[in-house]
């Protein structure tokens, strides 16, 4: 027996040292994807603990849409707005925000804007609809009666050519929506369209990706109907 744990030896000790390897790897990895946002996260989190959320406030939480909505407060002025938008975040980070950030149980109402950078990355419709759906049950497990509204994935000139997977993805997850209560799709996708079914361009800074004023003006008055008082 031991002549064979003994002859046995060099493989066991790499077999070993690849399992070892690869934990910390997963383990370097977990904690980067973790890190990314981490930082703006914990900074949302400070901010918190000095000034606590206002109750009865609108909390908006995405990707850099809602980072450059900078006068949204200012749109919206019969509204207690908090904007909680961080630039190029995905699902998965929206996830995370709301897994790692305490906020006002008195909440009038959540607003998401997200997934446009996932389909960016490669995403695929489902895989979208997957991740929005983990995001809107967590919130749903703390809030189960919170009204949500969810802004439809823009069509932005500067990644056209996922415009067909925009639609798509859009669809999923309006076709969700509509059957959960207290819950609301915003269509800004159409709103931000012209009659060809291309996006208005001039809404758009250079980058064609993110919007100028007149992008968010349309925004504004899509959403606003939805907004509770």
């Amino acid at each position: 027996m031991f002549k064979n744990i003994k002859s046995n030896t060099p493989a066991l000790f790499v077999a070993l040292l690849v399992l070892i390897i690869g934990g910390f790897a997963s383990n370097t990895q977990a904690q980067d994807q973790k890190s990314y946002y981490w930082n703006t996260i914990r900074n949302f989190r400070k901010q918190d603990s000095l000034q606590a959320l206002p109750q009865n406030a609108i909390l908006f939480v995405g990707s850099s849409s809602f980072t450059n909505w900078h006068n949204v407060q200012q749109m919206f002025p019969d509204y207690i707005i908090v904007n909680r938008g961080f630039g190029g975040s995905q699902l998965p980070d929206v996830k995370q925000y709301f897994e790692q950030t305490v906020y006002p149980k008195k909440l009038k109402q959540i607003v998401l804007y997200a997934g446009d950078n996932d389909i960016a990355a490669g995403a695929k419709p489902e895989e979208v609809f997957d991740r929005f759906k983990q995001v809107y049950s967590l919130i749903r497990k703390d809030q189960p009666t919170l009204p949500i509204a969810y802004l439809s994935i823009k069509g932005c000139p500067g990644r056209a050519r996922s415009i067909r997977t925009v639609q798509e993805t859009n669809a999923l997850i309006k076709a969700f929506l509509v059957k959960e209560k207290n819950a609301a799709y915003v269509d800004v996708y159409t709103a931000t369209m012209d009659s060809e079914g291309q996006p208005l361009k001039q809404i758009y800074v250079e980058d064609g990706v993110h919007m100028n004023q007149q992008g968010y003006d349309i925004w504004a008055r899509v959403l606003k109907p939805y907004l509770k008082k």
